[in-house]
C-alpha cells in the first residue's frame, strides 16, 4: 500500500517534504524528483513535485480536472484500473512521465522532450506481488515516429545493461527482461522481475 512505502521511506531516511498540504516521500532534486503523497492507507499520488500540486490542487477543486480532455478520458478507460498501480500520461507529461521513473542513463546525458515528442500519450499499469509486472503502452504520431522511439528505447536498454554491469557486478539485473515491441503507431513496453531483484536495484544502474 502506498503508507507502507512511505513508512518504508520514513524507516531509510527519506525525509518528508510538503507538496500542497500534504506530507510526500521525494527522490532527486528539482525537475527530475519523484515523489509520493499518502492520501490513505490503500490511496497515494506517484510523480514529480509539480505534477503531484497540480494533481492536489484539482483533488481540491481548484483546477479543472482532467476528465474534461476527452483523449485522457478515453486513455482512463483503456487503463486497467483494477492494478494497484496505474496511470495515464498525454502530451508534455509524457516526457516528464520517463524523467523521473528512469532518471539515469550512466554517462548519456538524454533530452527527453526531444527523445519523447512524438509520443502523444501514454497508459501504465504495475502488477505487484512476488514478481513485478509493468505495462506500458505508447501511442505516437504515426508508424515511422514509433519505430524512431523504439529504437530509443533499444539504445537505453543497452545503455542500461552495460550501466548495470559496471555498478552492479553479480546482481540479478531488473530490467534484463524488458520486452520493446511495435504495431503501427504503437508501443508496448512489458517487464517481469522478481521483486527480491527489484530491491537490489541501484539508480546508478538504471537507464
Amino acid at each position: 500500500t502506498a503508507r507502507s512505502i512511505a513508512d518504508r521511506a520514513g524507516a531509510n531516511g527519506i525525509a518528508a517534504t510538503t507538496v500542497g498540504s500534504l506530507p510526500a516521500f521525494c527522490l532527486g532534486t528539482g525537475g527530475v524528483n519523484s515523489c509520493l503523497v499518502v492520501l490513505r492507507d490503500s490511496l497515494g499520488l506517484f510523480g514529480s513535485e509539480e505534477a503531484l500540486n497540480e494533481m492536489l490542487s484539482v483533488r481540491e477543486g481548484n483546477t479543472p480536472g482532467l476528465s474534461t480532455n476527452e483523449r485522457f478520458a478515453r486513455l482512463m478507460g483503456e487503463a486497467q484500473a483494477q492494478a494497484p498501480i496505474w496511470g495515464v500520461a498525454v502530451g508534455d507529461a509524457v516526457p516528464e512521465f520517463f524523467r523521473a521513473w528512469l532518471p539515469a542513463q550512466g554517462n548519456i546525458q538524454l533530452d527527453w522532450a526531444k527523445a519523447f515528442q512524438s509520443v502523444e500519450a501514454l497508459v501504465y499499469n504495475v502488477e505487484t506481488a512476488d514478481t513485478v509486472r509493468l505495462d506500458v503502452k505508447l501511442e505516437c504520431t504515426n508508424d515511422q515516429s514509433a519505430e524512431s522511439t523504439r529504437q530509443v528505447f533499444e539504445g537505453l536498454r543497452m545503455v542500461q545493461q552495460m550501466a548495470w554491469q559496471s555498478t552492479n557486478p553479480g546482481k540479478p539485473n531488473p530490467f534484463q527482461a524488458l520486452e520493446i515491441a511495435r504495431d503501427g503507431r504503437r508501443l508496448s513496453l512489458k517487464m517481469a522481475t522478481n521483486y527480491a531483484d527489484l530491491q537490489t536495484f541501484n539508480p546508478t544502474g538504471g537507464f
